[in-house]
């Protein structure tokens, strides 16, 4: 029985959430044309970060990666599609395509603390 104890602990441990695999990879949009990113977040916040260093999100509703904007609900601070697909096109130009402007690292961590404080809270037994 200790064994079986010990065994069952041991999975639950394993199977905690992780960081994503920070690799870059290529996503495809709807209409067949890619980009490049990585995974970035775990289990309270994930999302892609562009080569550019711009955040996207799959919106399931268009098909589409799209550029991530900052909105609050219920006074949840979140990321959410901004309905404009990430541009697929040629980066060689120096201008940025991404018509939202970048996301700080500080807004994100504020987006993380919300997101892990809503996470916890939906799930409290109190």
């Amino acid at each position: 029985m200790r064994k079986i104890i010990l065994f069952l602990l041991t999975c639950s441990l394993l199977l905690q959430a992780a960081p994503a695999f920070e690799r870059i990879k290529s996503y495809t949009q709807k209409d067949g044309s890619h980009f490049k990113g990585s995974p970035k977040g775990d289990e309270y916040l994930h999302y892609i970060q562009t080569q550019e260093g711009d955040i996207a999100l799959f919106n399931r509703q268009s098909g589409n990666y799209e550029y991530a904007i900052v909105a609050k609900e219920r006074g949840i601070t979140k990321l959410i599609p901004s309905g404009v697909a990430v541009d697929t096109t040629s980066k060689s130009s120096k201008r940025h395509l991404n018509p939202f402007g970048k996301i700080s690292q500080e807004t994100l961590d504020e987006i993380y603390r919300s997101a892990k404080k809503h996470f916890h809270g939906r799930i409290s037994m109190h």
